[in-house]
């Protein structure tokens, strides 16, 4: 008898390929349907210190590709810095998506001569700085009368961001460990209110593109 039970739960399961929270009618192409109309669906909460460490998630880093948090957590160092928002492991590293810092999320913007993109604020008048992984997705307003350098180190491939010279001050771009590439070689923004694009296409390599010059 409780072979033939166990038969019938082995059955059923096997009958009921999708699961539904608040639906008794998954869709077909979901695994999981969660249904609602008024709460959302809410993920792990993790304070994590490094888009290069896996911890504090346990287990085996090698084979969680495609796990998804929120990160609670202002830490690390650039270019492996993280901020709070969603992440997902891509077997390697830690990557922000964009979801969470979109386009529309513009940094040192206004009268003041700061980016507060950073858990630190840098001085644009006196520094340049160096771009890290929190950054993807954000636009970087620069309101500077003197030269900027923006420093690009390897980055999660998919990386991607805008930068804007609202001042007077010239930006420039430097390759560390990596290659940035346009059509005519150019580094530089072309001057007060130009603005250029920053993608990473591959490992280490980088296009950009935009009203820039040398």
């Amino acid at each position: 008898m409780k072979k033939l039970i166990f038969f019938f739960l082995i059955m059923a399961t096997g009958a009921f390929a999708q699961t539904g929270i608040g639906t008794t009618t998954p869709n077909a192409s979901a695994k999981l349907d969660v249904s609602s109309t008024t709460q959302g669906f809410m993920p792990p909460r993790v304070a994590l210190t490094a888009s290069n460490v896996f911890s504090p998630i346990t287990g085996t880093a090698a084979s969680a590709a495609g796990l998804i948090v929120y990160n609670t957590n202002t830490s690390g160092t650039a270019p492996n810095n993280v901020t709070p928002g969603y992440y997902f492991w891509n077997g390697s590293a830690w990557i922000n998506m964009i979801g969470s810092t979109t386009s529309s999320t513009i940094t040192g913007n206004g009268t003041t001569s700061t980016i507060a993109n950073f858990s630190s604020v840098i001085n644009e008048q006196s520094a340049g700085f160096t771009l890290g992984n929190g950054d993807n997705g954000k636009i970087i307003v620069l309101n500077s009368s003197s030269a900027t350098t923006i420093t690009v180190p390897s980055l999660s491939v998919g990386f991607n961001c805008l930068i804007v010279q609202r001042g007077t001050g010239q930006v420039t771009l430097s390759a560390s460990g990596v290659t940035i590439s346009n059509r005519y070689g150019f580094t530089k923004t072309a001057g007060q209110h130009s603005i250029l694009t920053l993608v990473c296409i591959a490992s280490g390599v980088y296009i950009a593109s935009g009203d820039m010059t040398n």
